[in-house]
């Protein structure tokens, strides 16, 4: 009976060793293959020119997670516009899109939409680049969307139909600065009437430089806005009031565009990603400006007039970064941990461009400007369940 129990008990552990060496090795097979595994492009939509759901030169890119509507910023076009989860044009906006008016409009396929034009009235753009939505439901400004104004030196906020609700800047209100009354100058508007107009460049609370392109602007929990700029990340509320800011490091002076933010994400821990201009790596910041690691620290952003990198998030805190690479879209994910997951080619020419993590749809939103198709949909290869599946089983092999 002993001798059969001892015959059994080695047999399982025979069984063991096999199945380990069979889990290990299916593990290690998992992460190559993983690793190399391509994305599935899905849909591309949009087209060239500055006719309804037309672009050029877009760069910047946003996902309502509740609707699963997408934002693009059309930069040289000078608008807004919106497009359903599957690339369906919904509408535009910006000054004179429907008829070229000088007001604030919104078009439609319908109507039929012109390129906006550049200025610094009140919704009007002025060389944009940078989008974000928020998609707190608990903020007073859920769903609504803020773009950077970069040579408006602001940033301005719309609701999700295109209406113009507020800026923020140095010296956006002119109205509250012709009053002295300097504790509205920053917002716009404070009152009914109140004129808008272009902020003031510097390095002051409020202020902005935006030395570089990009897409630096996100929102967190709470409907707090996060704006990239020189050496730092500031801190708004919903109506527009400076909250406080996160000194990036290294801090470098009077180094060009080397030091400005080209690219922001913030996670729900309100941990700040960044890519900066002449800075290696992704750096992630604690709320408190923390400097907690630097993923892909090889990898760095140079001061030239190629494509800047794109960043985005998914729910799992995956950090997802579009790189150009031998004027391809080169796509990288990492682990929040900052372990890298995969690396693959997104397949399109190069251009200035932007990247958005669709929540519900589960796929990546690329922007390549130069493509016939800006706007493409990829699905990441499927990286965590295999791998973590293997492993599931590893504490019954091993055995007490």
């Amino acid at each position: 009976m002993i001798t059969g129990t001892r015959q059994l008990s080695a047999r399982i552990d025979a069984a063991r060793g096999l199945c380990l060496a069979v889990a290990v090795a299916c593990a290690l097979m998992a992460i190559v293959v993983l690793n190399a595994g391509a994305a599935r492009a899905a849909n591309a939509f949009g087209s060239q020119g500055s006719a309804a759901g037309q672009m050029s030169e877009p760069n910047g890119i946003a996902i309502d997670q509740g609707s699963g509507d997408v934002y693009v910023l059309d930069t040289n076009n000078e608008r807004v516009d919106k497009f359903t989860a599957e690339g369906k044009f919904l509408l535009a906006w910006g000054w004179g899109v429907a008829n070229g008016a000088a007001a604030l409009q919104t078009c439609t396929a319908a109507t039929g939409c012109n390129a906006g034009s550049a200025g610094a009235g009140a919704g009007q753009l002025r060389f944009s680049e940078g989008l974000a939505v928020d998609n707190d439901p608990q903020s007073p400004s859920h769903h609504d969307v803020y773009v950077i104004d970069i040579e408006n030196y602001r940033v301005q906020k719309f609701s999700p139909t295109g209406q113009f609700l507020l800026t923020f800047g140095g010296h956006v209100n002119i109205t509250a600065h012709e009053r002295s009354e300097t504790s509205g100058e920053d917002v716009c508007p404070v009152r009914p009437g109140d004129v808008c107009g272009s902020g003031s460049e510097g390095p002051a609370d409020d202020e902005f430089e935006f030395k570089v392109e990009g897409n630096f602007i996100a929102v967190g929990a709470t409907g707090i806005v996060y704006v990239g700029d020189y050496n730092r990340v500031q801190e708004f509320s919903p109506s527009g009031a400076y909250l406080a800011q996160v000194t990036l490091r290294p801090k470098l002076e009077d180094q060009g565009e080397d030091g400005g933010t080209i690219a922001l994400a913030v996670n729900s821990l309100g941990d700040l990603y960044t890519i900066r201009n002449g800075i290696s790596g992704i750096q992630e910041y604690s709320p408190q400006g923390e400097l907690l690691q630097t993923l892909n620290e090889e990898a760095r952003a140079e001061n030239n007039e190629s494509p800047t990198p794109a960043l985005t998030l998914d729910p799992d805190g995956h950090v997802f970064v579009d790189y150009h690479d031998n004027e391809q879209h080169r796509v990288l994910e990492y682990e929040p941990n900052g372990a890298e997951v995969a690396s693959f080619d997104e397949g399109e020419p190069d251009g200035l461009h932007g990247l958005a993590y669709g929540d519900s749809a589960g796929k990546l939103y690329i922007v390549s400007a130069a493509s016939a198709t800006p706007i493409r949909t990829v699905t990441p290869p499927p990286l965590r369940n295999p791998l973590f599946t293997s492993f599931e089983i590893l504490p019954w092999l091993l055995g007490p």
